[in-house]
Order: C-alpha cells, then structure tokens, then sequence
C-alpha cells in the first residue's frame, strides 16, 4: 500500500527551483532512504511531506489525503524528527515526553514505551540540559512515536549516536517497518548505514530524483564484490574452495563473488567441517553505485 505518494511535485523560492518535478511513490511496510549531496533537497522534501514548506506544483498526498488540501488528515499518521529536536533542556526527560504526548493525545503509558524502544528509560527524570547529542536524538526518535504513527519521517537520525546507538536503531527501525507495516523515511550522510537499514532508496541531486531502487537491485549493478571469509586456516579453506580466485588476507580468505555465490561458498566451507567466524564485503556497494550516480552529468 502507498504511503506516500508524490506527483510532479516543485518547489521555487524566488526564482530558483529547488526540488524539480519530483514523482515518487513509499510503501508502508519498508524503510526508504533519501541519499544526496549537502543542498540536494532532501530536508526539504521532508519538510514539504510534512506541511512545513509550501509546494510550488504537484501534489503530496498521504494515505491518498492533499498534503495542500486536507494538512491536518495527510500528517495525523505522521511521526518525524527534523535536523535537531526541538527540546526543553531545563525540564527532564519524562516531562519533555509528557508534554508532546498531551499535544498528541497520546496516553502517558505509551511514555514508558517509547522510552524503552529508544532505550532511554534509564535517564528519563534526568534534566535534558545534561544529555550527550546521542541522548538528545534518541529523545526526539521517542517524541515522534508518541502517536503510533504509520509513517516515520527522521532526517539524519544516527547523528551523535555511538555504534551500539546506531545498530540499536537500526534494528528498531527495521523490525517497526516490518512487524507494524509503518513506512519509514531515512535521510543519511552514512552510506554503510543505508547500505544496512534500507529496503530501496532514492538518490537526490540538484532537487532531481536521479535513481529509485532497492539495495538488491543496487548491489547486482555492482556485479562481483570482495567478500571476505574470516577463518582458522584460510589455506585449509582454500583446498575446499578449488576453482575459485582468492586471495589470503591474515585469518580471512577473500573472494570476487557476487551477492549469489555467498551461500554457495558457505555451503563447501560448512561441509568441510572449517567453522567461520564471519562473512563481510571489503567494499561498499551502495557508496559506489551512490558516486557513480551524483557524479553523472
């Protein structure tokens, strides 16, 4: 089902076009990424989605309601994070929640849920003034579920998180598209991350959408990628893997293979009895394909 549905849709300020005919289509049930350059247009795209900025032409429609019609219908479903939440530092955490979930009829148990989704609970009677930046953006992420909303709109969400911050959110982002059928719109700067996260995205440039497509189909663009075998003895696992090009890197056996073949590696490495430790790519292929397009003319 659509989500969110764009059609045509410009944006001028003065005389300059800023987002240029741009048609698009999210479902819910996937989380869809916003890659582009700094000034491609994916805020503001956001913010146009969101009611915040005007349309110049075209049309938004969420669930099939005017984003210029019908606003206060096309963003009651509508949870968002945009650039840096907006937060009362001298009040604590509960009562910053507190306060946004009375605007959004939301009720004061989902506060503790949403807490523990963003894994704040620990800090939530801790003033906001004393929050690290990772803090402050787990806290907007819980303010914009308040509502249970079936689309989820985070600009930059993983900035200041730590690792463990970001495979947390990750994990969250993907399971709340999945299990709960919400749409989830990512923008990032953080290619690996998207590479991760994303089920398809769009690459932005000059206010154009250039490319929509899912990471799937991105990564068979790419044809052949080094995957790496980390192993005990990867001269051992080469003797099971006769008729493939390798190279020996320390404990990791590395093949050009496509996305395909890794099962099939798996498999010979597994039926010779030669335990692995892990699989990963040498190279990412959504940074790769992700140049390849904003640098076309």
């Amino acid at each position: 089902m659509n989500a969110i549905q764009y059609k045509n849709v410009k944006k001028n300020i003065k005389s300059k076009e800023i987002i240029k005919d741009v048609s698009l289509e999210i479902k819910t049930g996937e989380v869809f990424g916003l890659l582009g350059p700094n000034g491609a247009g994916k805020t503001t795209l956001m913010k146009m989605t969101l009611g915040l900025s005007s349309i110049s032409d075209g049309e938004i429609t969420i669930f099939g309601h005017s984003i210029q019609k019908d606003t206060k219908k096309a963003v009651s479903q509508i949870g968002s994070l945009i650039e840096t939440p907006a937060l009362y530092p001298y009040l604590t955490a509960y009562d910053n929640l507190k306060i946004f979930a009375n605007l959004v009829h939301a009720p004061k148990s989902r506060i503790k849920e949403v807490s523990n989704l963003v894994s704040l609970d620990y800090a939530l009677n801790q003033k906001v003034k004393g929050f690290s930046l990772g803090m402050k953006q787990r806290l907007g992420i819980a303010i914009a579920l308040l509502r249970n909303p079936k689309i989820l709109i985070l600009d930059e969400p993983t900035n200041g998180l730590d690792p463990q911050g970001v495979l947390d959110l990750r994990t969250y982002l993907k399971k709340l598209a999945k299990e709960l059928d919400i749409a989830v719109i990512v923008s990032s700067h953080m290619l690996p991350e998207m590479d991760l996260l994303c089920d398809r995205f769009a690459i932005i440039k000059s206010g154009c959408i250039r490319r929509v497509m899912t990471i799937d189909e991105s990564h068979e663009l790419q044809g052949n990628n080094e995957i790496q075998f980390e192993v005990d003895d990867p001269n051992i696992a080469a003797i099971a893997l006769s008729g493939y090009k390798y190279v020996i890197e320390n404990k990791r056996i590395v093949l050009s293979i496509t996305r395909e073949i890794i099962p099939i590696i798996t498999e010979k490495l597994v039926a010779a009895k030669i335990p692995i430790y892990s699989i990963t790519s040498k190279d990412n292929q959504l940074e790769h394909f992700y140049f390849q397009v904003v640098n076309e003319e």
